[in-house]
């Protein structure tokens, strides 16, 4: 029923414990402002428009922040934010990910510090699900923008990404630019080479190598949201032991800020750890202010720990609020097989036809083995086949 999502759109770039200062209220849209903004982009997106997000970022103002204290050449600035500028954008990105049958849903505006930001949840046609923040600000003749963004899927922020790339540029051209740095910035300097190593290393499925380069990192980098990402891979591959720990120091560093929530959400279900997996949902929801989608998700966590009266309840809840939630209807279809409900088992496969599902021949599916024998089977395939 669930298909996993990959772990990023693309190569994870770092992530460093580091937030821009937010841009204050009184410079930002207003809430009026904001609503208009992320209904225009969920019009756009909801077509595959994704340039009206593009063209709404501002990356000249990502740009400087990135390279706020670095001292580099302006040429290196500019080469920088033409490569910005250039490359694939978020917007872009996010509705080739949408497919045919995706969706992005825009879900409300909320209040980080003293800003305003739009919350989406994103539904890709690969499966899987994501939330994307987009932090709101003003360009200088007034109009709406997004000055930074968030996947909750990766955890990582477009500034942090940014800022690390900035400070790529600037060990480029100057190797002691370590020394005009503090904290976490200053290892990161000293250390590109092998984070450039440990991402390569992960590309050629150099598991155990990828691994070995991580642990020689300081404790300060091994504990960033940005390595303990590029370490997961390896780790997973070690073994349970390297696995579970390395999750384990994600939790800790995590702490109480929820932007890795989603990616700890599916490694507790990878381990059929369903206790966590709920907890982690948890931490989204509260987050982004409420999902119902999060209660099919639930629905679909109680079925996996063999409570289907609570998958059952969930699932409904859910498509009592949206009926036509695809998860929701996958859940209860599941409920109905593994309760022999033969005629709500056809019900929902006919629902998730219409809703655009492309089903295949279940004869093939063991887990549908009792089903296939039976008659309401035999009335759904002969709907099923006239299609």
């Amino acid at each position: 029923m669930r298909r996993r999502r990959a772990l990023s759109r693309g190569a994870l770039v770092g992530s460093l414990l580091v937030l821009f200062a937010a841009t204050a209220l009184a410079d930002g849209p207003t809430e009026e402002e904001a609503l208009a903004w992320a209904k225009k982009v969920e019009g756009a997106l909801g077509v595959r428009a994704g340039g009206v997000l593009d063209n709404s970022i501002d990356r000249d103002a990502i740009a400087a922040r990135a390279f706020d204290g670095l001292p580099v050449k302006d040429e290196t600035k500019a080469r920088f934010l033409t490569a910005m500028k250039s490359g694939r954008g978020y917007g872009t990105t996010l509705a080739l990910s949408l497919g045919k049958k995706g969706s992005c849903k825009f879900l409300r505006i909320v209040k980080r510090g003293t800003s305003l930001a739009a919350v989406f949840r994103v539904l890709p046609e690969a499966g899987g699900f994501n939330y994307d923040e987009f932090l709101l600000g003003k360009t200088a003749n007034g109009e709406t923008c997004v000055v930074d963004a968030l996947a909750y899927a990766t955890g990582l922020r477009l500034s942090t990404q940014a800022r690390e790339a900035a400070i790529a540029a600037a060990v480029a051209e100057d190797k002691t630019v370590a020394d005009r740095l503090e904290g976490a910035e200053a290892e990161l300097a000293r250390h590109m080479a092998d984070l450039t190593t440990l991402t390569r290393q992960n590309g050629e499925k150099k598991w155990a190598e990828a691994l070995d380069t991580y642990k020689r990192l300081p404790e300060v980098l091994r504990k960033s949201h940005m390595v303990l990402l590029r370490a997961l891979l390896p780790a997973r591959e070690a073994g349970k032991a390297e696995h579970e720990a390395l999750l384990d120091e994600i939790e800790k560093s995590s702490g109480d800020d929820p932007t890795l929530a989603l990616v700890l959400h599916d490694h507790a279900l990878l381990e059929k750890a369903w206790t966590r997996a709920l907890a982690h949902l948890d931490a989204v929801d509260k987050a982004i202010g409420g999902d119902i989608y999060l209660e099919a998700e639930r629905g679909e966590i109680h079925a996996g720990e063999g409570d289907l009266a609570a998958a059952k309840t969930s699932a409904r809840k859910a498509l009592d609020a949206e009926p036509d939630l695809k998860k929701g209807h996958w859940v209860l279809a599941v409920v109905a097989n593994r309760s022999k409900d033969w005629a709500g088992l056809r019900s929902e496969l006919e629902t998730l036809e219409k809703l655009g599902v492309k089903l295949n021949d279940l004869s093939n599916v063991p887990a549908y083995a009792d089903f296939v024998k039976t008659d309401e089977y035999r009335a759904w395939r002969k709907g099923h086949d006239s299609k």
